[in-house]
């Protein structure tokens, strides 16, 4: 067995031993992506619970169908996970976890925990524009408290306003309102390089194309899990600055009295577990 395998089990058991719920933002027809993360987590006994996420007909108050989706999805875990005093690990299909993998915190120790992530801007990542949620852990009540604010920006979003930010850029807008979170943050993922659910591109829309761009993609996520394992640990500072969830249990999806001007958005199958 090699060694980036011995030592990723350091980090992924007490990761998914740090919150009370820990929950998988999938589309079913992606099977690709699932059977991947199903393989890399069962070396180490975790097995993840698919959230089936919502899809839309149309991009709403977001650049993307996709977009509206993904918002849409995260926001149900929030407000299910916020609900029932919870905490949640959210971690998206596509989030794969880098060679040597080790926590250099406790993630059960902050309101705020990011597993992973791309800076937008130079200097310290506390104060960065962040991209990425495809691994990010909320204590319970910060987990409520972060569905209210995108509920608010949800209903407040008119026609003709600008678009708002992905989930991701929304989350740090969330982060910078509140000058009492303490936010951790280990670089112990990056997103799988595959087609995108958000923003297809046009090889993907062609099945030979789409066939041979394959072994390109995941070379790629060898290339840029073995660069993010690398990288010098970062520092954690105090900060200043009806849909199907798992196990059964159905929550309201968002419906915002401006719903008329919205497209359609709807579960993708029951979640499992």
């Amino acid at each position: 067995m090699s060694s980036s395998v011995d030592a990723r089990p350091r980090a992924i058991p007490a990761l998914f031993k740090a919150y009370d719920e820990v929950r998988v933002v999938s589309l079913p027809r992606r099977i690709d992506r699932r059977h991947a993360l199903d393989r890399e987590l069962a070396r180490f006994n975790a097995y993840p619970v698919y959230y089936h996420a919502v899809e839309c007909a149309g991009a709403g108050p977001f650049i993307k169908p996709g977009s509206h989706g993904a918002f849409l999805s995260h926001l149900a875990l929030l407000r299910w996970a916020g609900r029932r005093k919870r905490s949640i690990l959210i971690l998206q299909d596509d989030c794969t976890f880098t060679p040597g993998a080790t926590l250099q915190s406790k993630p059960a120790a902050y309101d705020i925990w990011y597993g992973g992530w791309e800076s937008m801007d130079v200097g310290p990542v506390e104060r960065a524009r962040l991209i990425g949620a495809h691994c990010i852990g909320f204590s319970a009540k910060v987990a409520s408290d972060a569905a209210a604010y995108l509920q608010e920006r949800y209903d407040a979003w008119r026609p003709g306003d600008a678009p708002l930010p992905p989930i991701d850029g929304l989350l740090v807008e969330f982060r910078w309102s509140r000058a009492d979170l303490r936010v951790g943050f280990d670089l112990i993922s990056i997103q799988r390089s595959s087609r995108s659910d958000v923003s297809p591109g046009r090889f993907d829309r062609h099945l030979v194309a789409s066939a041979l761009i394959g072994p390109l993609r995941k070379a790629k996520t060898i290339i840029r899990r073995r660069k993010a394992g690398t990288a010098a640990p970062v520092s954690n500072p105090t900060f200043s600055e009806d849909q199907t969830i798992g196990n059964g249990t159905r929550v309201s999806a968002a419906r915002p009295e401006t719903a008329s001007a919205r497209p359609a958005c709807f579960p993708s199958g029951p979640a499992s577990g």
